[in-house]
């Protein structure tokens, strides 16, 4: 088999090559890893794409390629008003919580809104806000992210399949399962205790928690000859190198289907659960 090219698995390069080149070059990096080639496939969000493949390794985990590239991570918010990053609607968000006595709904709300307004204007709420991003957000900076195999999903932790057999004789889940279907409940959770939900194909599973340690997750990471993205991998994993607080702007878009915003009614999937342009979720 010919080598790789290096070049070719960075941007712009790697942007550039034909799609017949992309699938040569990307049914190479299956083989070399010992990786089943599921499919090409380019992966659109947040008006960015790319063209990868979805590969399968020999314990069924899915994982994708993401090219490397040279970006611009972090954020300045160094004389930047907020007012220049962020909109009205997200500035009063930013606001709200700092309004003394929105609590308890003392306000009306033209009361609130003035509230706010004055709010923006205090210099100390000003520099709290900021302060809040400067701790949250990275310093910004250029940098190399070098090419990646990545999971495609996440892994969830600290809970252990139950087998359907042992599901089937313990008579406490099967309760637990009887009553939730009088109520038409597809899930059923005792915290940090036991979870039993049902499938698409209506059938009930179920999984135990166990209580974990960073230091013992990293280490089954580890075993399992894997490793954990860095800091700036997942910003780049996340963003693909935008320049802004999310991948589509500065601001939440409202009108997303979000998870936990109770304003929402939360039918269908949830904008943030699907792929995103780099096919990870």
């Amino acid at each position: 088999m010919n080598p790789i090219p290096i070049k070719k698995l960075y941007n712009p390069q790697y942007d550039l090559l034909s799609t017949s080149d992309r699938m040569e070059l990307l049914n190479k990096i299956g083989k070399i890893y010992n990786l089943e080639l599921i499919c090409f496939k380019e992966f659109t969000a947040f008006g960015k794409s790319t063209y990868t493949a979805v590969y399968r390794s020999h314990d069924g985990i899915e994982f994708v390629f993401v090219p490397g590239d040279t970006v611009t991570l972090g954020f300045d918010f160094k004389n930047k008003p907020f007012q220049d990053i962020f909109n009205d609607e997200n500035l009063a968000e930013l606001a709200y919580p700092f309004v003394e006595g929105y609590e308890e709904e003392i306000y009306s709300e033209d009361d609130v809104q003035t509230k706010i307004r004055e709010t923006l204007e205090d210099e100390e709420v000003l520099s709290n806000i900021e302060t809040y991003f400067k701790h949250n957000f990275t310093q910004e900076d250029e940098f190399v992210i070098h090419p990646l195999l990545v999971q495609k999903e996440y892994s969830e932790t600290c809970w252990i399949p139950i087998s359907d057999e042992t599901l089937r004789q313990n008579k406490e889940w099967q309760q637990m399962i009887k009553k939730a279907e009088e109520k038409g409940v597809s899930e059923v959770m005792v915290h940090n205790t036991v979870c039993l939900y049902k499938t698409d194909d209506s059938n009930w599973c179920g999984k135990l928690y166990e209580e974990t340690t960073f230091k013992k997750l990293l280490q089954d990471i580890k075993d399992n000859r894997y490793s954990l993205p860095t800091q700036r991998e997942w910003e780049y994993l996340a963003g693909k190198g935008c320049r802004t607080i999310f991948p589509w702007g500065n601001n939440i878009d409202f009108s997303m289907n979000l998870k936990h915003m109770e304003w929402m009614d939360n039918d269908g999937d949830y904008t943030l659960e699907k792929e995103n342009f780099l096919a990870l979720l």
